[in-house]
């Protein structure tokens, strides 16, 4: 029964890793910092090589941060810390990608007579890390990604730090609406901006227009953004 569950939920991880490589470099990204977290020996190593790299005065986070749902502007975090540690973060890959190679074996038959144990069992998927490379197109996505991502971030924090303030709270509306509306200038900028697919890929440029075409609610906005001012210009003389 236990090996069953063993093997039921590596087999949910190995599909979830393949559902997250069809999501491009940002997906890549995701299964190399998960790999990363997965094991406490890896955390350690990955630890002890950015402390090797950066010496005991570092006081910036050690891991990778893994982007979730639940957390908002989690994922340009998640990036900002990979090219904070990229260093590290590319040499341990290839490192893993090599190990990996050697318990394929030169003709795709694993050979593992000369690894220990420990190191079959941290490495359950033989060409995990080797599909999940990051290349230099992958890089040039991840940091246009980072530069979309970065102004909702900011807006976010502004908009987040207004709210807490009662002295804010009846312009609180007036200025989401018009921060939209930026956000959407924005979004529709990158439309034409990363439109060549020779250069930058077609998942990224889904992702934009997935995006702007949220925000596309201009139609909406207009009529709430004239209501919310006349809503806050009454309550400043009330």
């Amino acid at each position: 029964m236990v090996n069953q569950a063993k093997e039921y939920t590596m087999e949910n991880e190995k599909q979830a890793l393949k559902a997250w490589q069809t999501k491009g470099a940002m997906g890549k990204l995701h299964n190399i910092e998960t790999w990363i977290l997965r094991t406490l020996q890896r955390r350690d190593r990955f630890s002890q090589k950015v402390l090797q790299a950066r010496g005991a005065a570092y006081t910036r986070p050690l891991l990778p941060h893994v982007g979730n749902i639940t957390c908002w502007s989690s994922d340009a975090k998640s990036i900002d810390r990979a090219f904070e540690l990229w260093d590290v973060l590319d040499e341990l890959i290839r490192i893993a990608i090599t190990e990996e190679m050697q318990i394929k074996g030169t003709r795709g038959i694993p050979d593992t007579s000369h690894l220990p144990t420990s190191t079959l069992a941290d490495n359950p998927f033989l060409e995990q890390i080797t599909l999940d490379e990051l290349s230099l197109d992958d890089c040039i996505d991840l940091m246009v990604i980072l530069y979309i991502l970065k102004p909702f971030r900011m807006l976010t924090l502004m908009l987040q730090e207004m709210g807490s303030k009662k002295d804010h709270s009846n312009s609180y509306l007036a200025r989401v609406l018009p921060a939209m509306d930026e956000l959407l200038a924005h979004l529709k900028s990158a439309k034409i901006t990363y439109l060549n697919t020779s250069i930058y890929s077609l998942y990224l440029l889904t992702s934009i227009n997935n995006g702007w075409s949220v925000l596309d609610t201009s139609n909406l906005l207009q009529p709430l953004y004239a209501l919310s001012l006349n809503i806050c210009f009454n309550n400043s003389h009330t």
